[in-house]
């Protein structure tokens, strides 16, 4: 039986390179039965070693894992931040720029508006040189401007409103025209 056992264990031994240098199989000095329960604790300790090996490795995979979701994750959010940042600056520029083509249109309005105000004035002068004089700043009492309010609304609003030099002209013109009629009727007015 220790025969049997002996040839079944030999090759096992052999084929696993457990010679010494003598080229004599290790933990025979102490006999055939002590030498397999060697073997078979050294087996052991390998399997053992291979598992504690195998869960270390499954471990640092799992933590590796953990840490490129994390990397990830907080790559993900430093993008998603940069990405609305940049949105924000793109509105910004958007409605920066809104608002200069609008401002410049107000300008360009404006600038406009004066030009035909300073035509305006410039006909007004050279068809009537004093009727600054005669019509007085917008608020003033006139004798234009009281007359004006004697006027029906529609006309009043129409010539207050008028950048047309003629219809002021026609206007001032008519007033200028009472008046001289009314000086002729009243000798007090004199």
């Amino acid at each position: 039986m220790i025969l049997i056992l002996l040839l079944l264990f030999i090759p096992s031994v052999l084929h696993a390179g457990d010679l010494t240098s003598a080229g004599t199989i290790s933990g025979f000095d102490q006999g055939p039965q002590q030498s397999l329960l060697n073997y078979h604790d050294l087996l052991a300790q390998e399997a053992l070693q291979r598992r504690q090996m195998a869960h270390q490795m499954e471990t640092d995979r799992l933590q590796a894992e953990e840490q490129a979701r994390q990397d990830q994750a907080r790559r993900d959010a430093e993008l998603g931040a940069y990405t609305r940042a940049r949105e924000a600056q793109q509105a910004n520029r958007k409605k920066s720029t809104a608002e200069h083509i609008k401002i410049q249109a107000q300008l360009q309005a404006n600038l406009k508006r004066v030009d035909e105000e300073e035509k305006m004035v410039s006909q007004m002068t050279a068809l009537q040189p004093n009727w600054q004089e005669v019509v007085g700043k917008p608020g003033s009492h006139t004798p234009y401007r009281q007359w004006l309010a004697q006027q029906p609304k529609a006309y009043q609003r129409h010539i207050n409103e008028t950048m047309d030099p003629k219809e002021l002209h026609e206007s001032i013109t008519e007033f200028l025209a009472t008046q001289h009629e009314w000086s002729r009727v009243s000798p007090a007015a004199k």
